[in-house]
């Protein structure tokens, strides 16, 4: 190739670059107003980035996932009376490619955290196919309850096996088995977390739905035993 189609082929490439990075910071911004536009409607706030420091004040399993990891695109307000917190999530994985380039591979949700009146301990219900990323790295082997087809769909990890039995009760596991698979579900310490892949903005209503009936799905034994104002009086 001569010097001129050199400079041709790396111009051309240059021009395709610019291109793609135009496309996707335009894809950004059409989605944030969307965001923008969805919060005004329901007077909820928006914050560009995570001002709450949702990932870094929250110790759930996807949160410590990869290695690097944010939110961005932040609404916060009360859904329906219930004070949500919904996402933009994304974690990235580095590689080293044969040439020693250090390269990094991103998964994105969106995702809806929600504050509660109780400490809970750890858990996580994953659809299987997310289990390795998403929970695996817990430590505990799975759950089995007695449905079997949520033992098919879900995997259940717990830091506590006795309490992940009080919380997925059968009302629970119906409701789990209602949502389906498209959603993750995690409790620690006083924050409950729903999950889904990125979607389109006009589907955070129905994550945040989702977030607050999970929430009243959540059995009285558990206000009752890890309440915070149960866990301060301390045992009877």
């Amino acid at each position: 190739m001569t010097s001129f189609g050199t400079l041709s082929f790396f111009g051309a490439a240059l021009v395709a670059f610019a291109v793609i990075l135009v496309a996707r910071e335009v894809s950004k911004a059409r989605r944030r107003r969307a965001i923008i536009g969805f919060a005004d409607t329901h007077s909820m706030d928006f914050s560009v980035y995570d001002i709450f420091d949702l990932v870094s004040r929250n110790d759930f399993p996807l949160f410590r996932t990869g290695d690097g990891r944010a939110c961005e695109n932040v609404v916060h307000g009360r859904w329906k009376n219930v004070e949500c917190y919904e996402a933009d999530f994304w974690y990235y994985t580095e590689y080293s490619s044969d040439s020693r380039r250090r390269t990094r591979r991103y998964t994105r949700f969106q995702i809806v955290v929600v504050p509660i009146e109780a400490y809970l301990p750890q858990l996580t219900v994953t659809r299987e196919s997310m289990l390795a990323r998403a929970a695996g790295h817990i430590g505990l082997g799975d759950i089995n309850f007695e449905s079997e087809e949520f033992n098919r769909q879900f995997a259940i990890k717990a830091s506590d096996r006795a309490y992940a039995f009080k919380l997925i009760d059968a009302r629970m596991i119906q409701w789990l088995l209602f949502l389906g698979t498209s959603f993750s579900f995690e409790t620690s310490g006083q924050a409950l977390l729903l999950y889904t892949r990125r979607s389109r903005p006009q589907e955070i209503g129905k994550l945040l739905e989702a977030g607050r009936q999970t929430l009243e799905r959540i059995p009285r034994l558990i206000w009752e035993e890890y309440g915070i104002e149960r866990t301060k009086e301390g045992p009877s």
